[in-house]
């Protein structure tokens, strides 16, 4: 008997696969048939999807899917496209910063200038602070912004737009650690250099799973800046020689451990700035100083100490001694990586001497007597910013800088420091000595932040006399010609003009895709007017 007549015989066990015999083997709720096993004739095909298939995507998923950054989808730009984001709650301000390249000087000049609003907003206890996720909490400083800095100077001098991009980080510094409120900062991913620094510098701040603090700018012919030096310093009296170690290999610290060697304040959870951003009103019934005393409530204090290796390897080391660090290495039963040697190896020996010698510089501050955190951090500032000053006028800096840029693993360095110890000698000296405002040898101001008024300004005239710069003469509580300046100086679009010049400049007429730029823009030719916005032209 063929399969056909069996089928057609309407047999019990063949009625699943209806009238026609092509339909699928899926269409079985049960194992098929033996007679179809022992058939020749019978041939099945699976038309469709299975489960089972790699490239199997279940229509579920996509339709109810959790949106991307959906904890930070309600802020004042839509499209989540602005480097920093903002969301005003009854008692609280939320920043979210959102470009994970790094700072560059539009970024630092918004999250400057919304940090000072929030500061003077009587309607704000504190400010939350982190980073869009999924992505790094901070890079630092853009590194494609320094070796623009390094290819636009001319006979040694820094372009204006790259000096106030390093002016500017160092300022937003100070302002995070002098902020008159309590600043949340949770860092939600991988923090560098003057990223790790700015978290620090927050009165709360805090890692978690995933969070990451590392400081390699030496890798890259640089020194760390944002008061880097000065956090390292910190770490120092810890456990001595831990700051000069994570300086020199750029040692990432993850979690808790970060938290052990005192870069961060606590261990904070990322589901703690959106409860509180509904907690938030209750602030109000109370004083900013004790809102930061609230806010301790969700600080999550770990008992776990500094690891016992990292302790062994890091005593007593200074810096410099490559064969200290391999001798540690070995008799550390082998929990550190033998990857620490090859970093210091990598070091650019010149920044790492200065490096040194500004953590050294921090140590000796924290130390003398008669001196406020705020002092001893805007000597750390200024010295992190001469001494950025010389290490970018460096020959090798460009080809260092354009590694980290590709992502390429950093060269092996080798060689003597290309400043000797008079020489360091004498730029500590000269900045130390120097007040702030005054001008160095080589022309540049001495790094200084000017005073900034706690209260805001007012248009009633009779709320004016009670501001504390107010002047009778003029009735107003404010110069006017200097908040004109300041307002300029913090506005994003600071010097924009003369960094697209200076690009023009040296991309000259070639095609702009060879720049990185987009391919559209092909057979466009760039045409600089100082009287308009920079624009290409065909």
């Amino acid at each position: 008997m063929t399969a056909c007549s069996l089928l057609s015989n309407g047999r019990r066990g063949c009625r699943s696969l209806g009238p026609s015999l092509g339909r699928p083997f899926a269409a079985f709720k049960q194992k098929p048939p033996l007679w179809i096993a022992h058939c020749g004739a019978f041939r099945g095909v699976i038309t469709g999807f299975d489960v089972k298939d790699p490239d199997f995507i279940d229509p579920e998923l996509p339709l109810f899917a959790r949106p991307v950054n959906e904890c930070w989808r309600y802020m004042d730009d839509p499209t989540l496209a602005s480097s920093i984001l903002e969301r005003n709650n009854v008692g609280m301000g939320m920043l979210v910063m959102n470009r994970q390249q790094g700072f560059n000087l539009p970024m630092v000049n918004d999250l400057y200038k919304r940090l000072r609003n929030l500061e003077v907003n009587t309607l704000k206890r504190f400010v939350g602070l982190t980073s869009a996720a999924p992505g790094p909490f901070s890079e630092g400083i853009d590194p494609q912004e320094l070796l623009l800095a390094v290819a636009a100077a001319k006979g040694g001098k820094l372009p204006s737009f790259s000096m106030a991009l390093l002016w500017h980080q160092q300022e937003l510094a100070h302002l995070v650690f002098n902020y008159w409120k309590p600043v949340v900062c949770q860092v939600s991913g991988i923090a560098r250099n003057e990223g790790a620094a700015l978290a620090f510098m927050a009165s709360n701040s805090g890692v978690w799973q995933g969070s990451s603090m590392r400081f390699d700018a030496c890798q890259s012919g640089l020194i760390p800046m944002g008061g880097s030096t000065f956090a390292l310093a910190k770490v120092e009296q810890k456990c001595e020689g831990l700051g000069k170690l994570l300086a020199a290999t750029g040692l990432p610290l993850e979690g808790q451990v970060a938290y052990a060697a005192g870069l961060t304040k606590s261990c904070i959870s990322p589901d703690a700035l959106p409860f509180l951003e509904l907690t938030a009103e209750k602030h109000l019934e109370v004083t900013e100083e004790l809102s930061g005393v609230l806010l301790k409530e969700h600080d999550i204090e770990g008992e776990k100490p500094l690891p016992g290796y990292l302790q062994r390897v890091a005593n007593g080391f200074d810096g410099t001694d490559v064969k200290q660090l391999a001798t540690a290495v070995r008799t550390s039963a082998g929990r550190v990586d033998e990857d620490l040697g090859k970093a210091l190896m990598s070091s650019c020996p010149t920044a790492l001497k200065l490096t040194v010698e500004a953590i050294k510089y921090s140590v000796k501050n924290l130390n003398k007597k008669g001196l406020t955190d705020e002092e001893r951090l805007l000597k750390a500032l200024r010295l992190e910013l001469a001494m950025q000053k010389r290490l970018l006028g460096m020959p090798d800096v460009a080809k260092a800088l354009h590694r980290r840029c590709t992502g390429s693993a950093p060269e092996p360095k080798s060689g003597e420091p290309r400043l000797s110890d008079a020489e360091v000698a004498e730029l500590i000296q000269e900045v130390d000595e120097a007040p702030g405002g005054a001008r160095l040898q080589d022309g540049d101001i001495n790094f200084f932040v000017p005073e900034r008024s706690e209260m805001s300004l007012s248009a009633h005239p009779r709320l004016r006399r009670y501001h504390p710069d107010y002047d009778p003469k003029t009735g107003m509580d404010h110069d006017p010609i200097w908040m004109k300046g300041e307002a300029t100086r913090w506005d994003p679009g600071f010097l924009a003009e003369e960094r697209a010049q200076a690009i023009a400049q040296m991309t000259g007429q070639k095609d702009p895709a060879e720049y990185g730029q987009a391919r559209f823009v092909r057979g466009m030719e760039y045409k600089y007017r100082p009287d308009r916005r920079s624009r290409w032209r065909r």
